[in-house]
């Protein structure tokens, strides 16, 4: 009787353990849907048919605040080609990103990702992290931070 019952503690923490170190992975869209800077909600599917680019950032970041910027003109080349970019802050204020776009002149999306959940789903361990989805929503390119001439070079590649 107690072997039985130290056996199935085992069991149960052995099944628990492994339920919880699986981390779903994103479907095929990777869909999610946050909040914009004016408080609309936004379904990553309301982008199908076009080739999306998918930057996770913060304002604190750095690098995010060198990068963000030269984003801006690879987006305004190419949104007229089925092309757009959502910016998800990860778990910053709506007024501090807010004050960054708008210093910045940032004319794409940007999204808020107050519960850091369109981050997990993608696996965001450091930022700024990038990813080029194309018109169906599978991931065709992913990087950290890039140059902008190799941005603008995936975003062709994506658009072709």
């Amino acid at each position: 009787m107690k072997k039985t019952a130290i056996f199935l503690i085992i069991l149960f923490i052995s099944a628990a353990a492994f339920a919880l170190s699986k981390v779903p992975a994103p479907n095929k869209s990777g869909d999610f849907t946050l909040k914009d800077l004016s408080g609309q909600t936004v379904p990553l599917h309301s982008y199908n048919g076009k080739v999306v680019l998918l930057v996770f950032f913060q304002v604190g970041c750095p690098v995010c605040q060198d990068e963000m910027p030269q984003i801006e003109p690879i987006y305004k080349k190419y949104k007229s080609k089925d092309f757009d970019v959502l910016a998800i802050d990860l778990r910053e204020s709506a007024e501090m990103v807010r004050l960054f776009a708008s210093e910045n002149k940032l004319s794409y999306e940007i999204l808020l990702d107050e519960k850091g959940s369109a981050g997990a789903a993608y696996k965001v361990k450091f930022i700024p992290r990038i990813f080029i989805l194309d018109r169906s929503g599978a991931i065709q390119f992913e990087s950290y931070y890039v140059q902008a001439g190799e941005l603008e070079r995936e975003v062709k590649k994506a658009l072709r």
